[in-house]
């Protein structure tokens, strides 16, 4: 029998558990909730893993870790809204979580990556048992539909999510689909939790009330790749960046510090990496200014296609790829590293300094067939 439950990466003990008693009172109603949270195993781990950051007046925490968040979050909903019940004589409930985000075409990938991380977790929470709230047992059920990343279909999926599926929150990996979504999602009784899969700081400065952003802001990777390129001798950089508002804040934070190094820009020419595979025209502008690195990323199917594209056409400086981009996952695609040479980016999953990552990636690789990726670890945990 086992002895605990497997939370994330690790394997805790019963005894570790949290478990919170919510108080709802009312002129007519009085009742306790006790909510097992399985997924945060103690207060110490909770401040240091998740470094809630709260506006004032909130509804939502500013930063919270992919989906142990969410359930966290939604365990105290639930237990805000039921009462006590005898669990032993229902049947368990299962609560749609959403997802919306490129699931065809060049960052079908991508998309998919960020959907897979969730279901996961899913998979995990509902083998464990799910969640019991008021008495009640609930368990959860992933619903992917495909946006195209067109903001214009990503609200319309975020309303079909909710109005169809009762969905509660809905996972998204592109600013520039959830700006469109952080429009209508706090509309009154149609309030809808946005999870962010997107390192864009504007994402935050939005002041969105309902919505919690995944991974860590690309400032810190502004500073440390530009220091790397530094520490090369690289002094004149070209840029071409996936288009969109993630990748006009990339360019524009990039250009800022890399000038205040005393670097040059010689050309910037974005190209949009979700729809077009040739970029012939935008690598022949930049690579005509004969630039020590190129600056380049999007999704990470497209992004090695530049990396292709760009040594085809005789280029043999130095890339810099912005943090969407995963090289283990570029390597893949390439069939190796051999065209990725003298490049700066984000370290595969299972190189990261920790005991669980080549467990994780087995598991992973074992269930999916495919590639782990950041996308999928930070989305799972």
């Amino acid at each position: 029998m086992r002895r605990g439950i497997r939370l994330g990466a690790r394997r805790w003990r019963h005894s570790d558990l949290i478990q919170r008693t919510f108080v709802h009172t009312s002129s007519r109603l009085k009742f306790f909730a006790t909510v097992t949270m399985t997924l945060q195993a103690s207060r110490d781990f909770w401040e240091r893993k998740c470094r809630p950051i709260q506006r004032k007046g909130s509804k939502a925490m500013r930063y919270l870790k992919g989906f142990a968040g969410l359930v966290v979050i939604l365990a105290a909903v639930l237990a805000l809204a039921w009462p006590a019940a005898d669990a032993s004589a229902q049947a368990a409930k299962e609560v749609a979580i959403g997802f919306s985000g490129p699931l065809s075409g060049v960052a079908a990938e991508y998309g998919q990556d960020c959907a897979n991380g969730v279901e996961m977790a899913i998979k995990e929470i509902n083998a464990a048992g799910g969640i019991t709230v008021g008495g009640e047992k609930y368990l959860f059920k992933l619903v992917k539909l495909d946006d195209r990343v067109d903001p214009t279909e990503a609200v319309n999926n975020a309303r079909k999510l909710l109005d169809q599926y009762k969905a509660p929150a809905v996972f998204n990996p592109v600013f520039n689909t959830l700006a469109a979504m952080a429009r209508i999602n706090q509309e009154k009784g149609h309030e809808l939790l946005l999870m962010a899969y997107t390192s864009t700081p504007k994402v935050i400065e939005m002041g969105n009330n309902l919505l919690v952003a995944i991974p860590p802001p690309f400032t810190v990777y502004v500073k440390s790749f530009s220091d790397l390129a530094w520490k090369k001798g690289w002094r004149k950089a070209a840029m071409v960046v996936t288009l969109g508002s993630y990748g006009d804040e990339w360019r524009q934070a990039f250009k800022a510090y890399w000038q205040a190094k005393g670097g040059q820009i010689t050309e910037d020419k974005p190209a949009n990496y979700y729809t077009e595979t040739d970029f012939s025209s935008q690598l022949t502008a930049a690579l005509a200014t004969k630039p020590d690195v190129l600056l380049i990323g999007g999704p990470s199917g497209t992004t090695a296609l530049v990396i292709e594209q760009a040594r085809g056409l005789g280029y043999k400086g130095g890339f810099i790829l912005i943090d969407q981009a995963k090289m283990d996952y570029i390597a893949n695609i390439l069939k190796g590293t051999q065209l990725m040479g003298n490049s700066i980016g984000v370290a595969s999953v299972a190189m990261s300094p920790t005991a669980s990552a080549p467990a994780f990636d087995k598991k992973y690789v074992s269930e999916y067939k495919r590639m782990q990726t950041w996308e999928v670890a930070l989305n799972y945990d």
